[in-house]
């Protein structure tokens, strides 16, 4: 009888990249994913989960792969990887370095250092002015007062935009 429900909670699982993948293109205001090409995209948090070093099956990873395949050019930064090499993404050693060049971020893993990013700080180090929230851990009204645009993932409005 578990059968049915656990392959629908698999599949529902597998699909959130490719529902993370929609709202960055939503952020661009693209439809294609090929429109991606050439796009700048920084990933806070790549590892499976906050608080951990460990990247197997991570979804943020799954998603950054997809990106880059699409074209993007996708600079992360994870307080707990360092060491690593990903083809196609640039892993860098700072938050600043990872959104600098920027035009779209996105939060994919809710590392406390992430959680806890003042949203003028964030607008300091770069040109970026949407941020897409996978992990529903910024407040909206902090960062559309910082002057972003926000998209959301997690709070029941798939990638509702907070301008």
């Amino acid at each position: 009888d578990i059968t049915p429900l656990i392959r629908t909670a698999r599949q529902v699982n597998d699909a959130q990249p490719e529902f993370v993948i929609e709202i960055i293109k939503r952020g661009f205001g693209i439809d294609a994913p090929s429109d991606l090409s050439g796009k700048r995209i920084s990933i806070l948090g790549l590892a499976y989960k906050p608080g951990v070093d460990d990247l197997r099956q991570s979804p943020a990873v799954a998603i950054s792969r997809k990106l880059s395949e699409y074209g993007a050019v996708i600079c992360a930064y994870d307080p707990f990887i360092s060491d690593k090499e990903i083809p196609g993404i640039e892993i860098v050693q700072s938050w600043q370095s990872a959104v600098e060049h920027s035009e779209l971020i996105a939060l994919l893993v809710a590392h406390d250092l992430f959680k806890k990013l003042p949203p003028e700080e964030l607008a300091r180090n770069t040109q970026a002015r949407v941020v897409v929230d996978a992990v529903n851990v910024w407040s909206s009204t902090a960062w559309r007062t910082a002057g972003f645009t926000v998209l959301n993932l997690g709070n029941g409005k798939i990638g509702h935009k907070y301008n």
